[in-house]
């Protein structure tokens, strides 16, 4: 059972690195829509301005209609794609929490009376003790949690 208790702590750590690889690129991958929605957020507030008869770039209202209907379908097509991002930052998390329940599982089931389970228990020089490696873990997967609830 220490084998797999310890198998199991791998594979989370494992994971924790390649989500926080995930993040970085999936926040990178953000930006650009992020930028363009608000440019066209900014865009659309100018159009539908009711008082932009009185500036010498008048248009007539059907212009002005195409042009608040091209600058919503920018708006739709952005929120789309963060729409796409956000879903990728849940089914990253969530891996994540599958990793972490089943690490939960294995430690739920080994004994810590067991003596091949003292190593791991108490740890060694170059390996923290157990309860702290579980704590870690949580902890991260909260991290990442909150991280996406800000979103």
């Amino acid at each position: 059972m220490s084998q797999e208790l310890h198998a199991c702590l791998v594979r989370y750590f494992a994971r924790l690195q390649k989500l926080d690889e995930k993040w970085k690129e999936l926040s990178a991958k953000a930006e650009r829509p992020l930028e363009a929605l608000a440019n066209q957020a900014e865009q659309f507030r100018h159009v539908a301005n009711v008082n932009i008869n009185e500036t010498e770039n008048d248009m007539d209202g059907e212009t002005r209609e195409r042009l608040m209907f091209k600058i919503l379908m920018g708006l739709e097509d952005e929120i789309a794609l963060l729409q796409d991002i956000l879903t990728q930052f849940n089914d990253a998390n969530q891996d994540l929490k599958n990793y972490l329940i089943k690490l939960e599982n294995a430690r739920s089931q080994v004994s810590l009376k067991d003596e091949t389970m003292q190593e791991l228990i108490k740890g060694t020089s170059y390996r923290p003790k157990l309860n702290l490696l579980l704590e870690w873990a949580v902890e991260s997967f909260q991290f990442y949690h909150n991280m996406y609830l800000l979103f």
